[in-house]
């Protein structure tokens, strides 16, 4: 990955070229505001999940806390996501002219890779940055042992073929982060909120069970990017099929910055337990 050279390094950083999803702290910047700030419950966000020695695949890195975050605890990181080139899954809304959004799109895309590169110079990193999409990871990219998705499933269309691309280069782990459906969680806490949090989720769990909810409201046209919200269940099944059967879950709370609140997440850490098929 070519490194900012001196002569390029911003001395502030505008809006028009550089986008950061997570906040992040930089040398010589200090922080970077984004729409999550994970500093603070990085390490649950990630299930706390040992990363000496480990090769990771970070699915999804935006600006690339989490990958150098993964970084500084250990771990050889490779990055993955977009390039301007490319483009997300969007709601194929019939009323709406995707293709007239593009150009926006491509140019956002545009913006979290140089906000990337540009915190990859100043932290020294020596993670590596790969383009391409979810659906068809490069050979490029080799094995790792560890492949994050840190809520990266809400936003892809076919989030099982994801999985199964992830899968088949992944030798030990996969970790999933994903938001709890607030709404419902927030019914539930309402109804059952007197018997104790553990209560709520078996309660949430048995109701709901393995399931996805398809997002996308028709009459609002809104959301144009996020397609489901998967239950831990759903997602427990989908790893179960993919060889990864020993699943641990845990549930944590993040600061969503740009709404000020903080939101339940919940996390899966899957071991491998069905050994991987020959190439």
């Amino acid at each position: 990955m070519t490194p900012i050279l001196p002569s390029e390094m911003p001395s502030q950083i505008s809006s028009d070229d550089y986008y950061f999803y997570h906040t992040i702290d930089l040398p010589g910047l200090g922080e970077m505001k984004g729409e999550w700030d994970l500093r603070a419950f990085a390490d649950d966000y990630l299930g706390h999940i040992n990363l000496t020695g480990k090769r990771v695949l970070e699915m999804g890195t935006a600006n690339g806390f989490l990958s150098f975050y993964m970084e500084s605890k250990g771990a050889s990181v490779v990055s993955y996501d977009l390039s301007p080139e490319l483009d997300w899954d969007m709601v194929p809304y019939a009323h709406k002219d995707g293709v007239a959004w593009a150009p926006e799109r491509k140019n956002h895309i545009r913006k979290l890779n140089n906000a990337y590169r540009l915190s990859h110079s100043l932290l020294n990193s020596r993670a590596e940055l790969v383009h391409g999409t979810v659906y068809d990871i490069p050979k490029e990219v080799g094995l790792v042992d560890v492949s994050t998705f840190g809520s990266i499933l809400l936003h892809v269309r076919d989030p099982f073929l994801a999985l199964e691309q992830a899968s088949r280069i992944t030798t030990e782990t996969i970790v999933i982060t994903e938001i709890l459906d607030n709404n419902r969680q927030k019914l539930f806490n309402r109804l059952f909120g007197w018997l104790g949090d553990s209560a709520v989720r078996k309660i949430r769990n048995k109701l709901l069970g393995p399931s996805m909810i398809f997002r996308p409201i028709a009459s609002v046209g809104h959301p144009e990017e996020t397609w489901w919200h998967l239950t831990p269940e759903l997602l427990e099944q989908f790893l179960g099929v993919l060889g990864f059967g020993d699943i641990r879950i845990s549930y944590h709370k993040q600061f969503f910055a740009q709404h000020n609140k903080s939101q339940l997440m919940y996390t899966l850490v899957a071991t491998r337990t069905v050994p991987m098929k020959a190439p």
